[in-house]
């Protein structure tokens, strides 16, 4: 992203919140005609239904559409830049390749959603739900998915590079090949997920659970897993160089070729049962 995209993109933000503070009801576009069209940039849709409409490649830049009602929706291709979507019903719906930077998509709900290749680069996800939805390929650098419900999603190749996800959620999800570099999973909720080949290079898991979860062949160097469950997690083949296990939990794990080089292990109870040295 271009200095220049991102300065646009604030300023459609800003000037969607001074339309509406300065108005009440603002003077943003409330045409339905134009709502529905799919061209209607800065436009108030909020409580909108578009359900089951198929409106590819639309524009909603800067729009207020709080609530709406998008479920079952196709929206390939479309342009959410610094919208408002708080709160909407986005279940089923099309997201594939769509631009989400800079949105704003707290407490809404894409349960079963497709967001392959979604940009949500800064996106505000706090308390989404995303359950099963498809998640491969999408670029969620400095987004925030704080207590966010991620289980079951597949989200092969995604990029959560610098990512706020405490306490969110990853139960069973498929998160191979995923990149987490610096992102912050402080008592996340992976378990029994799938990290294969996944970058979690300085990404902290401070009180994660990660029990049954798969680690082959994953980066964890200079990451932080401070009291962190890793019971019966499988560590095959993993970098743990640099990692920090102080209090962690790895009882029964599967723990194989694994690089360790300066690892801390004080006070962690290790596969067999015994305890690690500080």
């Amino acid at each position: 992203m271009s200095y220049i995209q991102y300065i646009n993109g604030a300023f459609v933000l800003f000037l969607n919140l001074v339309l509406v503070a300065c108005t009440g009801s603002t003077d943003l576009t409330m045409n339905k005609d134009a709502l529905l069209s799919g061209n209607c940039r800065l436009c108030d849709g909020r409580y909108a239904d578009f359900s089951s409409l198929s409106l590819p490649n639309s524009d909603y830049a800067g729009s207020y559409l709080f609530n709406v009602n998008m479920n079952n929706a196709n929206f390939e291709g479309s342009n959410f830049s610094s919208a408002n979507l708080q709160v909407g019903e986005l279940n089923r719906a099309n997201f594939k390749k769509v631009n989400f930077q800079n949105a704003s998509l707290q407490n809404a709900s894409f349960k079963d959603a497709n967001l392959r290749g979604a940009n949500l680069i800064q996106a505000d996800l706090n308390d989404a739900s995303l359950e099963n939805s498809e998640l491969s390929e999408a670029i969620l650098v400095t987004a925030t998915l704080t207590d966010a419900n991620l289980e079951g999603v597949f989200a092969t190749k995604s990029n959560f590079r610098s990512a706020s996800l405490k306490g969110s959620s990853f139960k069973n999800a498929n998160l191979e090949n995923a990149d987490f570099e610096g992102a912050d999973l402080s008592n996340a909720n992976l378990q029994n997920a799938n990290l294969r080949q996944a970058n979690l290079k300085f990404a902290k898991l401070h009180g994660a659970n990660l029990s049954n979860a798969i680690l082959e062949y994953s980066n964890f160097m200079h990451a932080d897993l401070t009291g962190a469950n890793l019971k019966q997690a499988i560590i095959i083949g993993a970098n743990f160089s640099q990692i920090n296990l102080t209090r962690a939990d790895l009882l029964n794990s599967v723990f194989n070729s694994v690089l360790k080089e300066g690892a801390i292990f004080c006070d962690a109870r290790l596969p067999d049962g015994t305890q690690g040295e500080c």
